[in-house]
Protein backbone atom coordinates (compact mmCIF):
# COMPACT_ATOMS: atom_id res chain seq x y z
CA UNK A 1 0.00 0.00 0.00
CA UNK A 2 1.34 3.39 -1.02
CA UNK A 3 0.61 6.63 0.78
CA UNK A 4 1.44 10.03 -0.67
CA UNK A 5 2.37 12.83 1.73
CA UNK A 6 1.56 16.36 0.63
CA UNK A 7 2.03 19.63 2.43
CA UNK A 8 3.54 23.06 2.43
CA UNK A 9 7.33 23.58 2.46
CA UNK A 10 7.47 24.10 6.24
CA UNK A 11 6.21 20.56 6.84
CA UNK A 12 9.03 18.61 5.13
CA UNK A 13 10.63 17.65 8.45
CA UNK A 14 7.26 16.44 9.75
CA UNK A 15 6.69 14.59 6.47
CA UNK A 16 9.96 12.71 6.94
CA UNK A 17 8.87 11.70 10.44
CA UNK A 18 5.50 10.50 9.11
CA UNK A 19 7.26 8.60 6.34
CA UNK A 20 9.35 6.75 8.93
CA UNK A 21 6.27 6.00 11.06
CA UNK A 22 4.41 4.64 8.02
CA UNK A 23 7.42 2.52 7.04
CA UNK A 24 7.55 1.00 10.52
CA UNK A 25 3.95 -0.17 10.09
CA UNK A 26 4.53 -1.54 6.59
CA UNK A 27 3.28 1.27 4.37
CA UNK A 28 5.29 2.47 1.41
CA UNK A 29 5.12 6.26 1.25
CA UNK A 30 6.47 9.19 -0.70
CA UNK A 31 6.51 12.94 -0.29
CA UNK A 32 5.48 15.14 -3.19
CA UNK A 33 5.11 18.84 -3.84
CA UNK A 34 2.78 18.56 -6.82
CA UNK A 35 0.14 16.09 -7.92
CA UNK A 36 2.23 14.29 -10.53
CA UNK A 37 2.62 11.10 -8.45
CA UNK A 38 -0.79 11.16 -6.83
CA UNK A 39 -2.31 8.47 -9.04
CA UNK A 40 0.20 5.99 -7.63
CA UNK A 41 -1.17 6.35 -4.10
CA UNK A 42 -3.88 4.49 -2.23
CA UNK A 43 -4.24 7.41 0.20
CA UNK A 44 -2.99 10.99 0.39
CA UNK A 45 -2.01 12.44 3.76
CA UNK A 46 -2.16 16.23 3.64
CA UNK A 47 -0.27 18.20 6.28
CA UNK A 48 -1.01 21.74 7.32
CA UNK A 49 -4.44 21.60 8.90
CA UNK A 50 -7.58 22.87 7.19
CA UNK A 51 -5.61 25.38 5.14
CA UNK A 52 -3.26 22.69 3.83
CA UNK A 53 -6.17 20.40 2.90
CA UNK A 54 -8.01 23.25 1.20
CA UNK A 55 -4.90 24.22 -0.79
CA UNK A 56 -4.33 20.60 -1.80
CA UNK A 57 -7.92 20.11 -2.93
CA UNK A 58 -7.87 23.29 -5.02
CA UNK A 59 -4.91 21.95 -7.01
CA UNK A 60 -5.75 18.23 -6.94
CA UNK A 61 -5.61 16.43 -10.24
CA UNK A 62 -6.73 13.04 -8.90
CA UNK A 63 -10.03 13.40 -7.09
CA UNK A 64 -10.55 9.65 -6.67
CA UNK A 65 -7.77 9.03 -4.14
CA UNK A 66 -8.94 9.38 -0.51
CA UNK A 67 -7.46 12.30 1.45
CA UNK A 68 -6.64 12.34 5.16
CA UNK A 69 -5.95 15.79 6.56
CA UNK A 70 -3.57 16.02 9.49
CA UNK A 71 -3.21 19.03 11.71
CA UNK A 72 0.29 19.56 13.08
CA UNK A 73 -1.01 21.30 16.19
CA UNK A 74 -4.08 21.13 18.37
CA UNK A 75 -6.94 22.77 16.54
CA UNK A 76 -10.64 22.42 15.95
CA UNK A 77 -10.27 21.91 12.22
CA UNK A 78 -12.97 20.50 10.00
CA UNK A 79 -10.96 19.29 7.01
CA UNK A 80 -7.93 18.04 8.96
CA UNK A 81 -9.56 15.05 10.59
CA UNK A 82 -6.80 14.06 13.01
CA UNK A 83 -3.87 15.60 14.85
CA UNK A 84 -0.32 14.55 14.08
CA UNK A 85 0.18 13.07 17.54
CA UNK A 86 -2.80 10.72 16.97
CA UNK A 87 -1.57 9.28 13.64
CA UNK A 88 0.05 6.11 15.08
CA UNK A 89 -3.23 5.07 16.70
CA UNK A 90 -5.06 5.42 13.36
CA UNK A 91 -2.64 3.45 11.18
CA UNK A 92 -4.28 0.02 11.64
CA UNK A 93 -7.68 1.51 10.85
CA UNK A 94 -6.22 3.16 7.76
CA UNK A 95 -4.69 -0.14 6.64
CA UNK A 96 -8.03 -1.95 7.06
CA UNK A 97 -9.95 0.77 5.18
CA UNK A 98 -7.51 0.72 2.27
CA UNK A 99 -7.76 -3.07 2.05
CA UNK A 100 -11.57 -2.87 2.02
CA UNK A 101 -11.49 -0.14 -0.62
CA UNK A 102 -9.20 -2.25 -2.85
CA UNK A 103 -11.48 -5.27 -2.46
CA UNK A 104 -14.49 -3.14 -3.42
CA UNK A 105 -12.69 -1.73 -6.46
CA UNK A 106 -11.84 -5.24 -7.63
CA UNK A 107 -15.52 -6.22 -7.43
CA UNK A 108 -16.65 -3.29 -9.55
Amino acid sequence: MRIGIAGIQATELVAKSIKETLSDVGFESFYFKNNSKVTLADLIIVLGGDRGVRNYLHSAIDVDTPVLGISESESNGVLAQIELKDLPSYLNRIKNKIMLLKMFQELV
